[in-house]
């Protein structure tokens, strides 16, 4: 158990002590110059549609799922080549004229450790309600980052490099506060309780899925 609350006091402190943080151009996106809350140029409440339009003209690196005429309601694509065999699908969401949404899959493999480095340690930490997988909360970027794992490669002592980066949602101040994810019972729960939930019995567990299930039946 010492072992356990040893690796998660390293792999957090170490993203704000020995790791450089988010600096100017800097995304977990292959070929993204744009840091968060920016995505390729988008940022939730402020981009038009045109800015869409341009984003689109500027990137020969995804499909589109819908004409052009539909991105008045949304934008829906999915990269040509990307960190998954059948690529999932990414949305830009637009209310108004104006983006309010946006979740995209990811484009490269980052892992856990990659997200740390760039980003510190987020505000909130969660269990994925679907999929074996980790939800982290940065309210600076007003972002939400998911990622996933698989359950035999994965143990607690490795856990920065077997967790990877499955999508990343940016919304507006507002909405991230008002969306069901950052209002969770286990979300609520600030990252310095991570030491708090290791050092307790039911997280005594041989993978890291099964102890982050256990966190999640914990909090129900």
């Amino acid at each position: 158990m010492c072992i356990i609350i040893t690796f998660i006091a390293i792999l957090l402190s170490a993203s704000w002590t020995e790791q450089t943080r988010l600096s100017t151009g800097q995304s977990l996106y292959e070929h993204d110059s744009c840091s968060p809350p920016c995505w390729f140029g988008l940022i939730a409440g402020t981009s038009s549609t045109r800015d869409i339009s341009i984003f689109i003209e500027q990137n020969d690196r995804l499909i589109t799922l819908r004409d052009d005429s539909s991105i008045e309601e949304a934008l829906i694509f999915h990269w040509k080549a990307g960190a998954f065999s059948i690529p999932p699908s990414s949305y830009v969401v637009v209310e108004d004229g104006t983006v309010s949404w946006m979740d995209i899959a990811s484009n490269a493999k980052r892992s856990l450790n990659d997200v740390l480095r760039l980003f510190g340690s987020p505000d909130r930490i969660g269990y994925a309600e679907l999929g074996d997988g980790l939800i982290m909360v940065y309210e600076e970027f007003s972002m939400v980052v998911s990622l996933h794992t698989d359950e035999q490669n994965c143990s607690i002592d490795t856990m920065g490099d077997d967790f990877w980066l499955s999508r990343t949602e940016y919304f507006t101040e507002s909405d991230l506060h008002q969306s069901e994810k950052y209002n969770s019972r286990l979300l609520a729960i600030p990252t310095e309780a991570w030491d708090t939930w290791m050092s307790e019995s039911y997280m005594a567990k041989e993978t890291c899925v099964e102890a982050f299930r256990a966190i999640r039946q914990q909090n129900n």
